[in-house]
């Protein structure tokens, strides 16, 4: 089909399906608004496609370079190796979609949705991703160098070993996302949220922030060296063999976490709330545990070096019985 042919068809009808537009240059095409069903355009070049509906197309290595893609819709398509760098896809939606190793360098995805899709290699780097949701979506070995995440939603994601280290992350939101073995150093965080995430191994020396939360997240083995954290959650997670090492933890909560074996030295825990956590093996050394909060808390199973325990807060008996009382249970006095 000629180009021609294909405008004036688009100029009459909805949108086209089962063409094959492979390998052309549509630059001159308006696709915007239309209806794509079983389209092949792998290896053509698009630059207006806004508001498009897309299903079911065969896009490996489509140019979509600085295109006009805004609140386009791509349903169960392959774009295997896209080209999307510098691409306005503010509000566009991805269901379902093949993407690996897509390129969306300085690309703009302000608000858009990725939802079960394969992201594998793709190179995001210095693109704009904030709102942006991805939910239940793989993203290995992918470029996020400058990428901007905040407000971004990252739930259940396959993110494992990735480097955040120079993206934006400000109130971006991990919860239940796989993260072991993820480096964040040196960064700066506001209000994020691990919420139930795996970060094993996860690296964060140095980082800093506040109000974060880490509750029910898995820490084991993960590196909060150095690290400024204060009035951070971490209740209900776990940290066995976590390094919090000169760490910054000032008013932070611990309610319920394990931390068996994990290690405190030169931390400073003022006034955080410890209640009910489990201490087997914890070393605590050389660290400020003023006024913190040690309800329930078996400090004879921890490692105290060089500590003063005089002015922690101790299990309170009047709070016990509170937290342990049954209906029809004599309360003594």
């Amino acid at each position: 089909m000629r180009i021609d042919e294909l405008a004036a068809m688009l100029d009459r009808a909805q949108g086209c399906k089962g063409l094959d537009l492979s390998g052309m240059d549509l630059e001159h095409v308006d696709f915007s608004g239309k209806v794509l069903e079983d389209v092949n355009l792998s290896g053509a070049r698009v630059t207006r496609a806004s508001q498009a509906l897309l299903s079911n197309c065969q896009l490996d290595g489509v140019a979509f370079t600085a295109a006009a893609l805004a609140d386009s819709r791509f349903s169960h398509c392959s774009l295997n190796r896209a080209d999307c760098a510098g691409a306005n896809l503010a509000d566009a939606v991805f269901s379902s979609c093949d993407l690996e190793a897509a390129c969306f360098a300085g690309a703009s995805l302000d608000n858009a949705s990725f939802l079960a899709c394969s992201m594998n290699q793709v190179d995001l780097h210095g693109a704009d991703l904030s709102r942006v949701g991805l939910e239940d979506t793989a993203l290995a070995s992918c470029n996020l160098g400058r990428t901007n995440l905040t407000k971004a939603r990252l739930c259940g994601c396959e993110l494992g070993g990735l480097d955040f280290s120079r993206c934006v992350l400000d109130m971006t939101r991990f919860d239940r996302a796989n993260l072991a073995d993820a480096r964040f150093e040196g960064q700066s965080l506001r209000q994020v949220s691990f919420c139930q995430a795996c970060l094993k191994k996860a690296r964060f020396t140095g980082a800093n922030g506040r109000n974060l939360l880490f509750r029910g997240a898995d820490l084991a083995g993960a590196q909060f060296d150095g690290v400024v954290f204060p009035r951070s959650d971490f209740s209900a997670s776990a940290c066995h063999g976590t390094s919090f090492c000169r760490a910054s933890l000032e008013f932070c909560r611990f309610v319920q976490a394990d931390l068996g074996q994990a290690l405190f030295s030169q931390a400073k825990l003022h006034a955080g709330d410890f209640s009910h956590a489990k201490v087997s093996g914890t070393v605590f050394m050389e660290s400020d545990i003023t006024l913190a909060k040690m309800q329930c808390v078996d400090l004879h199973a921890a490692k105290l070096h060089l500590m003063d325990t005089s002015q922690i807060r101790p299990t309170d008996m009047e709070l016990l019985e509170a937290e342990t009382w049954q209906p029809g249970k004599t309360v003594s006095r």
